[in-house]
């Protein structure tokens, strides 16, 4: 065989062999797994809600959870009730932030380990800190606060305990309520303090009224991601516990 022939050939093995090399590299890796994460936005959102942008302890945490798992998050926004309706029906795979009742339990499975705690404040206008001093001082007041959430109902009982007789006055979004605190048609906000828009809102806590953990909800419909959500947070906890 002709010297050049030969080189040509083994020119030929060497390129099929590298070939196969890089296509088994690829194949060796897994398709990330599609999931389907709701983000909220106030119930009348007129921008487009994909140009968010996203940052924060929460989405730094969950996209942890998804690099240990190969997770790919498909954004789904809507606002926080509806989000809540979406994972009870599985048209949703999982929701962060959400706090533990028996209620839900029922609808839609938590992760076993938290992913924060909250302390529940009300808030009021920085210039009108002095006015309250102590409870009592919150006494027939107008207290602005999320529908169907727990801090509401926290607040309720609280208010029921304490005998306070609060005014309290239920809103569909942060932004609704925050408007009624600066038009003066409420005079305190009850929140989480791991919520940054209430500092930049020129309001600040005052009196706290509850504690509690929120988890990662997952829909029933995906065993596998209750799973795989639980082993991601034992990873961060054990490997990178000051996160």
């Amino acid at each position: 065989m002709p010297a050049f022939l030969l080189r040509l050939f083994v020119l030929l093995a060497l390129f099929l062999n590298v070939s196969f090399i890089v296509d088994l590299s690829h194949a060796a890796e897994p398709a990330p797994k599609i999931v389907r994460i709701g983000y909220a936005i106030p119930v009348n959102y007129k921008g487009n809600p994909a140009t968010i942008h996203k940052s924060g302890y929460t989405y730094e945490y969950l996209l942890m959870i998804a690099s240990f798992n190969n997770w790919r998050y498909v954004y789904v926004y809507r606002p926080w009730s509806d989000l809540l309706e979406d994972l009870a029906a599985g048209r949703i795979d999982i929701l962060d932030n959400v706090s533990y009742t028996p209620e839900r339990a029922k609808q839609f499975d938590f992760s076993v380990i938290p992913i924060r705690s909250e302390a529940y404040y009300l808030f009021v206008p920085e210039g009108q800190k002095d006015k309250y001093q102590n409870k009592e001082d919150f006494f027939g007041k107008r207290i602005g606060v999320g529908r169907d959430t727990t801090v509401s109902s926290q607040l309720r009982q609280w208010n029921k305990d304490n005998g306070l007789n609060l005014q309290i006055i239920e809103y569909s979004d942060y932004e609704s309520r925050v408007l009624a605190l600066r038009q003066g048609k409420v005079d305190a906000l009850a929140d989480f303090t791991a919520r940054l828009d209430t500092v930049k809102g020129n309001v600040i806590p005052v009196l706290r009224f509850g504690t509690d953990n929120s988890y990662v909800a997952v829909s029933k419909k995906r065993p596998d991601l209750l799973k795989e959500t639980n082993q991601g947070l034992s990873m961060i906890s054990t490997y990178i516990p000051d996160f």
